[in-house]
């Protein structure tokens, strides 16, 4: 008794196995060998149901092979339903309910519902500076949070369709961002936004063979925002940028400084792409208007804002009276502005952060403070923050633009480039990739964004 009841139970375990080894196999190799997501459930069921149909063609084949003994069952007295020739019709029934099924269940459920990858969400990848290689976090990151905040708020249905994910580049292209963006590719990312000049540069320059490194079925976009090079290697179906430009920043502060009288200028800038190309943007609008320019300063942006301090205080700039300067600067330089002589004239750019502004004007005279803002179609005072304006801005677009692309006769390129939406701000499409924003420059207090 305890022979037969082992010998039961091991064969049970045997027959076990051998049906549930397989298809455990497959569907480990499936996840790991795939990047799409299938419910563990739909594939066990899907793989016995394949593992079943190969066990009923083999059984129908072996019932042909051995037709002559299996005919002799009629000599035995059994119901006709478990006889053998009952169930070799029976079997290409089950076979064939067993497909359809399958094919409903994969159709109708599987591949609509369960895959995670690009089938049911639109991965965005979010490159941006939260901290500098010192540990420090980036003024634009408390903006950057604020905007995207404010676009999952505005839109939180966008939820169901769309994944986005932040990688910190710490303002620096290096192997540890080019792995990122493999990985990214090999995971089916469609969009990738890029912050900061400096790094979207390279890796628009990189990006063609970073692909070459990577697998993918659709060729990812590059679009770059807080980004204000003129510099930037921009290309149809490749790289779109989507912020103000240091051409009309630069111009239409340079353009409201000499029509005050001032006619002498210098700058402090970035030493990197943006503040590189800010500076030459400047400069060249000032010569345009028939200014003297002074030499300028360039400040490593990762420095602390007393060694900027002290870096200002051993430079020509500290000693000019009745001159304008050019601020093109993203960190919290507040210290070293106010060291310069009493009758300065700040000219500071966009990306100046708006609050370091507010601060500034408790030691200055407000009309001593001039900043540059896009224009608006609207009054807000929150669109004072341009970082946190364009983060929101740019994601918006971009998802009004790929929702769109469900019409297979409309392309990113031509969509994008439609230069109406957002439709509160000014502006339109300058080359191929690119847009000329509208801007104005405005003494502190004298702004229309400004609640009185």
């Amino acid at each position: 008794m305890s022979d037969n009841h082992s010998g039961f139970i091991h064969k049970s375990y045997q027959l076990l196995f051998i049906l549930y080894a397989p298809v455990a196999l497959i569907s480990i190799a499936a996840q790991l060998l795939s990047d799409a997501y299938i419910s563990y459930i739909y594939l066990i069921s899907l793989s016995t149901a394949a593992f079943s149909i190969v066990i009923g063609l083999i059984m129908c084949v072996q019932f042909w092979m051995h037709r002559e003994v299996i005919a002799k069952d009629k000599e035995v007295h059994i119901p006709y339903m478990i006889r053998h020739r009952f169930m070799i019709m029976y079997i290409p029934i089950v076979i064939l309910s067993l497909l359809i099924s399958s094919y409903y269940i994969f159709d109708h459920f599987v591949n609509k519902v369960e895959f995670y990858k690009e089938h049911r969400h639109t991965q965005i990848s979010l490159l941006v500076p939260i901290r500098n290689e010192l540990g420090v976090q980036f003024e634009d990151m408390q903006q950057i949070r604020l905007g995207l905040g404010a676009f999952l708020t505005g839109f939180p249905e966008y939820t169901q369709h769309y994944h986005i994910t932040l990688f910190d580049h710490k303002n620096k292209y290096n192997v540890a961002l080019e792995q990122e963006v493999i990985a990214k590719i090999n995971k089916g990312v469609r969009y990738f936004v890029c912050a900061y000049s400096d790094v979207c540069m390279a890796l628009a320059q990189r990006f063609d063979a970073l692909l070459a490194e990577a697998s993918y079925d659709q060729r990812p976009l590059l679009i770059t925002t807080l980004s204000s090079s003129m510099k930037l290697p921009l290309e149809k179906d490749k790289f779109y940028r989507f912020f103000v430009r240091n051409q009309e920043d630069a111009r239409v502060l340079a353009l409201k400084a000499y029509t005050k009288g001032i006619r002498k200028a210098s700058f402090i800038a970035t030493e990197d792409a943006y503040g590189r190309d800010a500076a030459q943007m400047f400069m060249e609008a000032w010569r345009d208007l028939g200014g003297e320019l002074v030499d300028g300063v360039y400040i490593d942006p990762n420095l602390s804002n007393e060694v900027v301090a002290n870096k200002i205080k051993n430079s020509a700039l500290i000693n000019l009276k009745g001159v304008a300067v050019f601020v093109a600067h993203y960190q919290n330089i507040n210290q070293s502005l106010q060291a310069l002589e009493a009758d300065t004239l700040y000219l500071l750019s966009a990306s100046y952060q708006h609050h370091l502004i507010k601060e500034l004007a408790k030691t200055i005279p407000h009309q001593q403070l001039i900043f540059a803002l896009p224009s608006y179609k609207a009054a807000d005072e929150n669109l004072q923050n341009t970082a946190a304006a364009f983060v929101y801005m740019t994601l918006s677009k971009l998802v009004h633009v790929d929702r769109q692309l469900k019409n297979p006769e409309l392309t990113f390129h031509s969509l994008w480039q439609q230069a109406d939406y957002p439709p509160y701000l000014e502006f339109r499409a300058a080359g191929v990739a690119d847009f000329r924003i509208a801007m104005d420059a405005f003494t502190y207090g004298d702004d229309i964004y400004s609640q009185k």
